[in-house]
């Protein structure tokens, strides 16, 4: 009787082939990619949450750049903390505002150093005007009355307090004002006055080794029947800005040019001459008087 065919109920005592694992290059890649999850989770982490708490101050500092390039003064001196503003004046603000191109034409705000702590925040970066010019920036921030507040600002290792700290050596008199004559001149139809003061007692504001005058003025006037003259008041008149080498002590002369018809009512005028100092906030008055013809 023939057998079974080859192989047909054959029992092999050989073992049974082992079971195929993963390959090494299998586990080198797995474990690059738990690395590569645990370094995108440590980035989101680091980077990712400080950048995320720190949205509200950033909001509020680049609010500020905002309002400043849009020639809101008072709104961007406003979000200064009210600590703040007890040592900057609105006056110094603006001066210090004036002196950086990346302040007053801001065009871009780079914060990469960012820190958070309860009610406090600190940013620091560089600021660029629309000229191109970059300026390294530092804001501290502190919350006040449930928002962002800018309590410090320096912009280039300067600070607007910078300008409040020249304004205590001026003269403890303060702004005085001087008469220092008027000139008439018949022009065609027009007679042209010039009132003339000079001004002391002023503050500075220290820039590259030397110290800035910052002055503006107002005038008001009045016609012989003490009736007022509206072509002829008018606020910033003349705004006048140099340098000195004096920390105190520094003279500014003024002229104010008032144009008036040829054919005007004749007796004395009074011109209110009114000096503002910017970089210490304070300012004087004082009547000027000529006479037509």
């Amino acid at each position: 009787m023939p057998g079974p065919p080859p192989g047909v109920g054959d029992v092999s005592d050989a073992p049974p082939p082992p079971r195929k694992g993963k390959g090494p290059v299998f586990w080198i890649a797995a474990g690059c990619g738990s690395c590569l999850v645990a370094l995108v989770g440590f980035i989101l982490l680091v980077i990712g949450l400080p950048f995320l708490m720190s949205r509200g101050p950033v909001d509020a500092v680049r609010g500020q750049l905002h309002e400043i390039k849009a020639g809101q003064t008072d709104a961007a001196y406003a979000r200064l903390s009210g600590s703040y503003r007890e040592v900057v004046s609105r006056e110094a603000f603006s001066g210090f505002v004036l002196r950086h191109p990346a302040l007053k034409d801001n065009a871009d705000s780079t914060f990469l150093s960012r820190s958070i702590h309860n009610d406090r925040a600190e940013l620091e970066g560089f600021l660029t005007a629309t000229g191109g010019e970059r300026e390294p920036v530092r804001f501290r921030l502190e919350k006040e009355g449930g928002g962002w507040k800018i309590a410090s600002l320096e912009v280039a290792n300067e600070g607007p307090e910078k300008a409040v700290t020249a304004a205590a050596v001026a003269p403890s008199a303060g702004l005085q004002i001087e008469p220092a004559g008027v000139q008439k001149r018949t022009e065609g139809d027009t007679v042209r006055v010039t009132i003339k003061v000079t001004a002391s007692g002023f503050a500075v504001r220290p820039e590259g080794g030397r110290f800035i005058i910052s002055l503006a003025v107002d005038v008001e006037t009045m016609d012989p029947a003490a009736g007022r003259i509206e072509e002829l008041s008018r606020t910033d008149v003349q705004e006048f800005e140099g340098p000195t080498s004096l920390p105190q002590g520094a003279v500014a002369p003024l002229a104010v040019p008032l144009i008036l018809a040829k054919d005007s009512v004749t007796g004395a005028y009074t011109v209110k001459v009114t000096v503002r100092d910017r970089v210490g906030g304070g300012q004087a008055t004082r009547d000027v008087t000529f006479e037509l013809p």
